[in-house]
C-alpha cells in the first residue's frame, strides 16, 4: 500500500471511531464518493485533490468533536424565541 494512502487511511479510520461515522456516509459526505474507504482499503490510488478535500473535512469536522471550533470555543446558541402570544396585547383574533 502506497504510504500516502495507508497514512490518509489511518486517518480515516480515527476519524470514523471518534466520530460513529459510517464509512460510506463520510466518503459520500467528505470526497462525493460513497466507496472512498472500500477502495482505499483495496490499495487503490487516491488523487492528491481528493485526498486535500478528505483531510480539510476530517479537519473541519474534528474541531467541532472536539468541543469547539477555531480559538477553541463553542458558538452560542441563539436566545430562545419569545411566545409570539406573549409580545401581544392580548389572544389572536
Amino acid at each position: 500500500m502506497a504510504q500516502i494512502t495507508r497514512k490518509l487511511l489511518i486517518e480515516i479510520e480515527a476519524f470514523l471511531a471518534a466520530s460513529g461515522m459510517g464509512e460510506s456516509y463520510f466518503g459520500k459526505a467528505a470526497a462525493g464518493n460513497s466507496e472512498l474507504v472500500a477502495r482505499l482499503r483495496d490499495n487503490r490510488r487516491v488523487w492528491p485533490e481528493t485526498e486535500a478535500k478528505v483531510r480539510r473535512f476530517i479537519k473541519s469536522r474534528s474541531a467541532i468533536l472536539n468541543g469547539g471550533h477555531k480559538g477553541g470555543k463553542t458558538p452560542q446558541q441563539p436566545p430562545a424565541a419569545k411566545n409570539v402570544a406573549q409580545a401581544t396585547d392580548g389572544p389572536a383574533q
